[in-house]
């Protein structure tokens, strides 16, 4: 018996050489990543590539560095992406806007969110206190989200202070 437990482990027991480097999730900026804001189930069924080019991705990040991140850290409850960037095929599939700020062009971006534990009119309360750079935000109460729409600007240093424990955004001027 002993023999056949000892030969057991030996046929059992295996060690795997580690292979390649773990992929790490690209992100956008401190608290979201790339895939929170392309995810889509509609994408996922119908086959359709919904990765961003490389402008568009800086529109995502520009969004979730200067809008999504400091609401985040103010609110300080989990905010959930419902619908993020969408390419062209999938913003025609879901049957939204040909001008959808969704699809992320020309230095714009878009997120429909939802906070566990935030009310929706508390959400675009905050917003609005922490006086980030939005161009644009809408509470949906019948799709239960609150849209935010913010452009990129062009060439334009903003700076990032706390003021009386609120972050504040300015521009800077040449």
């Amino acid at each position: 018996m002993a023999t056949r437990n000892a030969e057991l482990v030996e046929t059992t027991v295996e060690v795997l050489p580690l292979t390649g480097e773990f992929e790490e999730e690209p992100m956008l900026s401190r608290y979201f990543t790339l895939e929170q804001l392309t995810w889509s189930e509609l994408a996922r069924k119908k086959g359709i590539n919904n990765r961003p080019s490389e402008s568009q991705i800086e529109n995502l990040k520009y969004l979730c560095t200067m809008v999504l991140d400091p609401l985040k850290e103010k609110i300080g409850k989990h905010v959930t992406i419902v619908s993020g960037f969408r390419s062209r095929e999938l913003n025609a599939a879901m049957f939204g806007s040909p001008e959808s700020w969704h699809m992320a062009e020309d230095d714009k971006a878009a997120v429909d969110i939802v906070c566990k534990g935030a009310s929706l009119k508390r959400i675009a309360e905050t917003l609005d206190e922490l006086q980030v750079p939005f161009d644009k935000v809408i509470i949906s109460y019948d799709r239960a989200i609150v849209h935010i729409q913010a452009r990129r600007p062009k060439r334009e240093n903003i700076a990032r202070k706390i003021v009386g424990g609120v972050v504040r955004y300015q521009a800077i001027k040449g």
